[in-house]
């Protein structure tokens, strides 16, 4: 995590590999971080992920209180 937006998009990779247990970490990242370099690259490995078992969850945390999706 400590190099998120600083290793040219190879941390993405290596995160996104972690699936379920990187996304908490990764969504706070994303939505709090001050560095538009950081919160981009936990949104890029959040991305990145492709286990299927994530997209119920993931949806979930991406919906709006009027039911629309949207990204963070």
């Amino acid at each position: 995590m400590e190099k998120l937006g600083q290793m040219d998009g190879d941390e993405e990779i290596a995160l996104a590999k972690f699936g379920r247990k990187a996304l908490p970490e990764l969504l706070e990242i994303a939505r709090n971080s001050k560095n538009s370099d950081i919160s981009n690259s936990a949104a890029n490995a959040i991305e990145k992920m492709t286990d299927k078992t994530l997209v119920g969850e993931m949806w979930g945390l991406f919906n709006d209180e009027k039911e629309k999706a949207r990204f963070f």
